[in-house]
C-alpha cells in the first residue's frame, strides 16, 4: 500500500522530519508513507486566488489514478477504527492513496471535487506540521492493528 500526503506547505522543521522518519522506518518495505510538498501561493492578497493557484499545483502533483482524500475541518470525522477499515478497503481496492492538505486558506474546490472523500482529523484547527505527524502516527497505528502488532493496546 502506498500513502502519499500532498501538503501545501513549506518544507518541515527538523522535529517533524524526525517524527515522520521514526514512523516510516517502523513500517515494512511493502508499505509506503511519503510526503510531497507543494509551495504555497504568495501572488495575491486574495485568499480565493491563492487557493485556486495552490489547487492547480496540487492537481499537477497528484497522479490521476490515485484515490484522493481531502483533509478538511468539515470532512467526515475519522477515528482510528474507521481508518483501519479504510486501510483494509484500500489494500483490496485502491493500493495508491493520496491525502491532500490545503494551505493556510484551506483546500480549493477543485481538489475537494476531485476527492473521493473528505476526512477530518479533529474539529480543532491544527498546524500543518502537527497534522503531518498525526497522519504518520495514525497510519502506522492502523498498520499495527491490521498486523495484530502490540503497538495499539486499546
Amino acid at each position: 500500500m502506498i500513502f502519499t500526503v500532498y501538503c501545501v506547505s513549506h518544507r518541515p522543521s527538523s522535529w517533524v522530519k524526525l517524527a515522520i522518519e521514526e514512523y516510516k522506518k517502523r513500517l515494512p518495505r511493502n508499505f509506503t508513507f511519503e510526503l510531497v510538498y507543494v509551495s504555497p501561493s504568495f501572488h495575491s492578497s486574495n485568499s480565493k486566488v491563492r487557493m485556486r493557484e495552490e489547487g492547480e499545483r496540487l492537481l499537477k502533483a497528484i497522479p490521476k489514478q490515485t484515490y484522493l482524500v481531502s483533509l478538511e475541518v468539515s470532512g467526515k470525522p475519522l477515528s482510528t477504527e474507521a481508518l483501519v477499515k479504510k486501510m483494509t478497503y484500500f489494500q483490496e481496492e485502491s493500493p495508491k492513496v493520496a491525502i491532500a492538505i490545503g494551505g493556510a486558506d484551506g483546500l480549493s474546490p477543485n481538489i475537494v471535487d476531485r476527492s473521493k472523500e473528505s476526512w477530518s482529523l479533529s474539529a480543532l484547527t491544527l498546524p500543518h506540521q502537527v497534522v503531518q505527524v498525526v497522519l504518520a502516527e495514525q497510519i502506522y497505528r492502523g498498520w499495527s492493528i491490521l498486523q495484530r502488532h502490540p503497538y495499539h493496546r486499546a
